[in-house]
């Protein structure tokens, strides 16, 4: 890991994987808060302020979809990468048009979310990242 941890939200209803997804990311560093819903997953994220978010595209109350298009409105930058389990190309370029920085089918492996972990944190604290070694 590159930092210290990242404040992370989990916005997922399927409480199973919202749990795996909150011990892996604990057991990463970092600290993980959890919504089940879209309306809970935008007031965690305007009044918790975290550094990125995990978000599920189908969720009652409002769609991650919404919850984007919603950011959107207020003016206000998060890294969200979006999940889903009924991926189409146009759901993947509707939320990517829509701010999120990657888009996740599920499955996906624990070591995928390793992958995108790293992409957040050296985005997210560029001056933590590891020089590379010059030597040969």
């Amino acid at each position: 890991m590159l930092t210290a941890g990242m404040r992370l939200l989990i916005i997922e209803d399927e409480l199973p994987l919202a749990e795996t997804l909150r011990d892996f990311l604990h057991e990463e560093g970092h600290q993980v808060l959890l919504a089940t819903n879209g309306v809970e997953g935008l007031r965690a994220v305007l009044e918790e302020g975290p550094d990125a978010a995990f978000l599920d595209v189908v969720l009652p109350k409002l769609s991650g979809l919404g919850l984007l298009e919603r950011l959107r409105q207020l003016g206000r930058s998060l890294p969200v990468v979006a999940m889903s389990g009924h991926a189409s190309e146009d759901e993947a370029r509707a939320c990517l048009r829509l701010g999120a920085v990657e888009y996740l089918t599920k499955p996906f492996t624990l070591d995928r979310l390793s992958l995108v972990l790293q992409v957040l944190e050296v985005t997210l604290f560029p001056a933590k990242r590891q020089a590379p070694s010059l030597s040969s």
